[in-house]
């Protein structure tokens, strides 16, 4: 009786019918005996999926978790004269962190490359004398866009802690959020990186 044997590689894709090969001719190893990634994959990096039974493959953009990023944070290296009655934007020329080099540290301006909601909040501390009326307000693009505003009882009042965060929507592009403070009576800003912040981070929606 004559015997015969395939030779190594003659079963080709064209060999098997669609559909044949099921998970009870899979090793174990098909997944643990390959390279390890060793980070992050990349958004464009792809994995299976099954979509109601039919195998499809995905980006990883559109199943990593999201981030809220774009996010910066600037502080105040020295202090800053105020003039009375004048809408003045704070030095914030110190970054803690800029995730994505976003925030400009020359101009004080966030301008997020990813459109988004974002919680945009800044502290200030006033200093001087006879202060009374404060504002705090965003700009975006160039105008008023959210504002806090009181008034201060005591006219000898020398100094004051004032937080104002609000949440201002981007279109990733070319919008761009600024800082500012106006005030009533002779007064400055304390240049303390505790005391002066401005600040900014994508919500996750």
């Amino acid at each position: 009786v004559g015997t015969s044997q395939l030779v190594s590689d003659a079963v080709t894709e064209a060999k098997i019918a669609d559909g044949a090969v099921e998970s009870e001719h899979l090793n174990n190893n098909v997944i643990s005996g390959q390279t390890a990634l060793g980070a992050e994959p990349a958004d464009t990096d792809e994995f299976l999926v099954s979509d109601a039974g039919t195998i499809k493959r995905v980006d990883y953009s559109y199943i990593k978790a999201g981030t809220n990023t774009p996010a910066f944070h600037a502080t105040m290296s020295a202090s800053q004269s105020i003039s009375t009655s004048t809408n003045t934007k704070p030095v914030y020329d110190t970054e803690t962190f800029d995730t994505d080099g976003c925030y400009n540290n020359s101009t004080y301006k966030f301008t997020p490359t990813t459109a988004g909601k974002y919680q945009v909040g800044m502290q200030v501390r006033f200093g001087g004398s006879a202060l009374q009326g404060v504002r705090l307000s965003f700009q975006k693009n160039g105008s008023e866009h959210k504002r806090l505003e009181f008034s201060q009882a005591d006219t000898a009042l020398n100094q004051s802690f004032t937080v104002y965060t609000t949440i201002i929507e981007l279109n990733g592009s070319s919008d761009y959020v600024e800082a500012y403070v106006r005030c009533t009576g002779t007064t400055s800003l304390y240049g303390n990186n505790a005391d002066n912040y401005f600040y900014a981070y994508r919500l996750i929606t």
